[in-house]
């Protein structure tokens, strides 16, 4: 945690600026600059270690918001509060969200969410629940979100194209043609402000761009190609993989992705992109038999040469892209993970301490063993 010495050299009302990164450390921006200060550190950051250049259409500031930082402030209104913003699609982590808060105690002052317009109650646990316990609740909010919402989250992930909608429908309008050197976020909040028509036919032409697949990006957002069915509450699931060992040794998924805009499309972004932890997929045990398998890979399922099943809450959507239902689950929250091996052309579970086969089979009839008896051989079963 960053001391309150270190943040107030001059006085307890200055104003102070950082970036607090995913992994919850903070960065401390130009002091002279208010307005700009956030811009120009991550400008410098990119280029420093992202190879990042002008002609990148996104903001150096939205690329660091995206990617998980967080914009925080002090005292910029004069109101010895702590600001801080970020990505609707990447709330805050628990560490960060703890950082934030012990920053707020330190100074002495209030914690306020410019995202949500929300200040936080540094005196009640419960407000905080949902930012640090319940990860899957803003990915159900997420995939449930309005119309409206969806569009406004496809503007905010690509505010490059406000500057192609000006271009090709607004040519003629000399205030909006003025602003075509401006960044795209900045465009799109004088539009949302100024110009309410205006920013809804931005909104329904960016919206059209994704439909006819014009938008260039790594992946359609989430809510484009998912669909949630329902809650999925403590239930056994089953995740294939070429490292179900390692998932099985740390107990838990170490690797996921928890920017929501990208969510669906997990097997396309990098370990680096993963690093963090994040949400997973898997099938839940009345699925998996139906579209797991395939021809295609080695030991005939589509994920993986291997297997751990395990217990975990999430949501059940359906997924456009690979044409199956699917769970979504946060992938530190899991426990009970069994890992499944083959053996000798069979399948099956070995005691973790002896290596002795405990049971073996078709890999079927491994997965009802496990539900059917982990009580008696947990101990056994897990490292």
């Amino acid at each position: 945690m960053i001391k309150l010495k270190t943040l107030l050299m001059e006085s307890e009302k200055s104003f102070k600026a950082w970036w607090l990164d995913p992994s919850a450390k903070f960065h401390e921006v130009y002091k002279d600059d208010p307005q700009y200060g956030h811009f120009y550190w991550a400008r410098d950051y990119l280029q420093k270690n992202k190879s990042w250049d002008m002609s990148n259409p996104n903001s150096p500031s939205y690329i660091l918001i995206r990617d998980g930082w967080i914009r925080v402030t002090f005292n910029y209104y004069g109101d010895s509060a702590i600001h801080f913003d970020y990505s609707k699609s990447k709330k805050p982590s628990q560490k960060q969200m703890k950082e934030l808060k012990d920053l707020a105690i330190e100074l002495n002052g209030t914690l306020f969410d410019d995202s949500t317009n929300g200040e936080i109650d540094l005196l009640q646990e419960e407000v905080l629940k949902e930012y640090l316990q319940n990860p899957v609740i803003y990915l159900k909010k997420y995939l449930n979100m309005s119309a409206r919402e969806q569009k406004e989250d496809l503007a905010n992930h690509n505010p490059h194209l406000v500057l192609k909608w000006i271009e090709e429908e607004r040519s003629y309008d000399t205030t909006l043609s003025s602003k075509l050197d401006e960044e795209g976020y900045d465009v799109i909040e004088f539009l949302k402000d100024n110009l309410p028509e205006d920013y809804t036919d931005f909104l329904d032409w960016i919206y059209g761009k994704l439909e006819s697949r014009e938008i260039e990006s790594e992946a359609p957002p989430s809510w484009y190609i998912l669909d949630y069915r329902e809650d999925i509450k403590n239930q056994w699931l089953i995740h294939f993989s070429d490292n179900a060992k390692d998932v099985w040794m740390d107990q838990k998924f170490k690797y996921g992705l928890d920017d929501l805009y990208y969510v669906g499309y997990t097997t396309q972004h990098s370990i680096e992109a993963k690093k963090y932890g994040g949400y997973n997929f898997a099938y839940a045990l009345g699925d998996y038999l139906k579209y797991a398998r395939s021809s295609y890979r080695s030991k005939g399922w589509k994920y993986g040469k291997e297997a751990v099943i395990f217990r975990a809450s999430g949501i059940k959507a359906w997924h456009h892209g690979d044409e199956e239902p699917q769970v979504i689950f946060w992938g530190p929250s899991t426990h009970d993970v069994v890992y499944i091996q083959e053996l000798d052309g069979d399948w099956g579970v070995t005691n973790s301490k002896s290596g002795r086969v405990i049971y073996r089979g078709e890999f079927p009839d491994v997965v009802k063993w496990i539900v059917t008896n982990f009580n008696q051989y947990k101990s056994a079963l897990l490292p």
